[in-house]
């Protein structure tokens, strides 16, 4: 009798198991075999282009680092970094071949701007950069910059007559000092450019015509740098580049007295990130890596290579460095992100002959580039 009951209840028995046991038990697999694939997922590749000196640190390797913690973030995402010139860039464009996403600076977007998509992400940058990055439509999004600054040799510009109570942009324009019956020149300003306008900076600030040896346009940056070092020039119109080195020299106890000033209004020093996928995925992706890069915790790294962020803060300890990054908060002019090297090569040429004392083309290179 009682195993005929066990037999009745057994299949309800069952039911009630198969029915508490189902939802505890697969379902919550079923969920995780179904689950839908983050569009976040997949290789993203990505071109990096120079077109001036960095800061104290390698800007391929800042973002091989900050690739990895978006990757972090991000579970299936890869992104892939080339380091290209220009000509390397132009060569693969030439055979069909783009990437996702390309990094470029100042004088070298030109050549993506006809594959460049409007960027609709999270912004996190100051306005002028916004600008800069836009003509009709924001295609161009900065994630670093740098600046222009003098820097005087104290000594040398008192032996030189220079009146280094004034201020220093007004003694740029004074004659040269020859000696060694003649042999020998000492320059008071000395700059180089890439494909820059350290000229520009000095015409945002000031307004004046060089005398004789007043100024030496050394091949690189570099050069300048070292004309400076030696003591064969008062001043030198650098950029972040050289001011990571002066800071170097300063740690290491090996600078002479040097007095700063630095180059506000102006910059064309910028790193931009402009998004060239076609598909939609791959272009939310390339959005990721934007916002990303453009975010505080990115802009703040971006300090730690001795460039300066584009967000309006200052995440800078050095005080050289810090002082510089004031002056980049302050209100800007930047060219826009695509102009070309060409383009460069000339209002480089206009602002020489501006300052040669030609008010044609002081008034050209003021209106161009809104100076």
């Amino acid at each position: 009798m009682m195993l005929k009951k066990i037999f009745k209840i057994l299949p309800y028995f069952l039911l009630i198991i198969i029915l508490i046991g189902v939802p505890i038990f697969v379902f919550p697999n079923l969920k995780k075999d179904y689950k839908p694939k983050s569009q976040a997922q997949g290789v993203l590749t990505m071109w990096h282009i120079e077109s001036f000196e960095g800061g104290g640190y390698n800007r391929h390797q800042f973002l091989l680092k900050q690739m990895i913690e978006l990757e972090k973030k991000n579970p299936g995402l890869f992104v892939s970094i080339q380091t290209l010139t220009k000509a390397q860039a132009l060569d693969q464009l030439s055979q069909g071949i783009l990437p996702d996403l390309v990094s470029f600076g100042t004088g070298a977007g030109d050549i993506f701007e006809p594959y460049a998509q409007e960027y609709e992400g999270r912004l996190n940058i100051k306005q002028e950069f916004i600008k800069s990055g836009s003509k009709e439509k924001l295609k161009a999004v900065a994630f670093m910059t740098g600046g222009y600054m003098l820097a005087c040799n104290l000594e040398l510009a008192k032996a030189m007559g220079i009146d280094t109570g004034n201020k220093l942009i007004d003694n740029i324009f004074k004659e040269g000092q020859v000696y060694n019956k003649g042999k020998s020149v000492r320059y008071t300003l000395t700059s180089a450019r890439e494909s820059n306008l350290p000229l520009a900076a000095v015409l945002k600030s000031t307004s004046g015509v060089f005398k004789q040896n007043s100024y030496f346009e050394a091949q690189t940056q570099l050069d300048a740098y070292n004309v400076f070092t030696s003591q064969n020039s008062a001043i030198l119109l650098g950029t972040q580049r050289d001011l990571n080195r002066i800071i170097n020299r300063i740690n290491q106890n090996n600078m002479f007295e040097c007095d700063f000033t630095y180059l506000s209004g102006y910059t064309d020093l910028v790193q931009y990130l402009a998004i060239t996928a076609k598909d939609e995925q791959e272009r939310q992706r390339a959005r990721l890596v934007i916002e990303h890069l453009t975010s505080p915790s990115a802009q703040h790294e971006v300090a730690q290579t001795g460039m300066l962020s584009v967000d309006g803060a200052n995440y800078h300890t050095n005080e050289l460095l810090k002082k510089m990054q004031d002056a980049i908060n302050q209100k800007l002019i930047i060219p826009n992100a695509f102009i070309s090297e060409e383009t460069m090569n000339h209002y480089h040429e206009l602002c020489k002959r501006a300052l040669l004392g030609d008010k044609e083309s002081l008034n050209e290179i003021k209106t161009r580039l809104g100076l």
